[in-house]
């Protein structure tokens, strides 16, 4: 039988999304059709937005970018438009979506966004969601290319669950975090 993303790929043949065959695989490992919203950091031209809005129905999605070009909506589908290492920029993104089942982070590929937008999204998954960091291999090559010497994947979730411990207390985030899991290019982070 079909995987949901298969049907979706199948069946219309458009809206597949830019991201890599395998990680809709493992995305269908752990998202499901309950999910009522869902947030992406990183738009470009809103193929894999639209792909979440065929793929969960009754999801509302939402999507950021620092690329006014990017902007569009429709009915399930709403854009913001500013720099996801902007913790007052990003207050206000979920002042109006409220909590989320999920966050993906698919933007600026680079430790000196990710971390940041994970410290100041964290806190608004709700128990038992996801924060998704996205395209680890391409955030160490920035990394290195900029002189950031980490010359590993993993180094960007080792600062955000470090800065997050320490900010929040060892103890306190142990009990926020429920795993963290390692896919080729792609890191999990449940909530508990």
């Amino acid at each position: 039988m079909a995987k949901l993303g298969d049907r979706i790929t199948l069946q219309r043949g458009k809206n597949r999304g830019t991201k890599p065959r395998y990680m809709y695989d493992i995305y269908d490992k752990y998202f499901d059709d309950d999910m009522e919203k869902m947030l992406e950091l990183g738009i470009e031209k809103g193929r894999s937005l639209r792909h979440w809005k065929e793929r969960y129905p009754n999801t509302q999605i939402y999507g950021l970018d620092l690329n006014k070009k990017c902007f569009f909506e429709d009915d399930r589908i709403k854009c913001f438009i500013g720099n996801m290492a902007d913790p007052v920029f990003l207050q206000s993104v979920v002042d109006e979506t409220g909590l989320l089942d999920v966050i993906i982070d698919d933007g600026a590929h680079q430790s000196e966004f990710n971390v940041p937008a994970f410290h100041a999204l964290w806190p608004y998954v709700k128990s038992g969601g996801f924060y998704v960091v996205e395209d680890l291999h391409i955030i160490a090559e920035v990394d290195r290319k900029v002189g950031r010497r980490t010359g590993r994947q993993f180094t960007p979730i080792n600062q955000i669950l470090q800065f997050h411990s320490l900010k929040a207390g060892r103890m306190s985030a142990d009990r926020e975090v429920d795993y963290v899991h390692w896919w080729e290019s792609l890191c999990i982070i449940g909530k508990k």
